[in-house]
């Protein structure tokens, strides 16, 4: 009877260990998770003291954070591309398999730390042309500040 407990509690440990690595893999499939709380922070950059503090980048700024994302993109080794669109930087790339998962969670951390306003992130077909890609849209802004 003791055997069968010791392998009861070993199958109920290894459940609750996958269970756990599925829903943290998971936690980046979820569109527009972050978005609200993002958009809720740059709107009350923009709004402090009654002046704008943050306007959104343009020309220059925007082509140097283009390059910024192309040459992290290069560093981590992922199959992806920056395009310019408008004022927008849109990320596009392919998941081929579970390390492909680890670079873009890291890749959601640094363009959440950055000075963007992240619009949307998407994982799946409805994303991208491929069976199964991913999608971030971000919008760089400057901080400027108030004489």
């Amino acid at each position: 009877m003791k055997k069968y407990s010791l392998v009861g509690l070993f199958v109920v440990i290894l459940v609750t260990i996958l269970v756990a690595t599925y829903f943290y893999f998971l936690d980046i499939v979820y569109e527009n998770k972050t978005v609200a709380e993002e958009v809720k922070t740059f709107s009350a950059l923009k709004t402090a003291v009654e002046q704008p503090v943050a306007v959104y980048a343009e020309g220059d700024v925007l082509r140097t954070k283009n390059d910024q994302y192309d040459a992290l993109l290069q560093e981590l080794g992922m199959d992806a591309e920056v395009k310019i669109d408008k004022q927008k930087l849109i990320i596009q790339g392919g998941i081929h398999d579970t390390y492909s998962y680890l670079l873009l969670k890291r890749l959601l951390d640094i363009v959440k730390n950055d000075d963007v306003e992240l619009i949307s992130s998407c994982i799946g077909q409805g994303c991208t042309g491929d069976d199964f890609g991913f999608s971030i849209v971000v919008h760089p802004y400057v901080l400027k500040l108030p004489n």
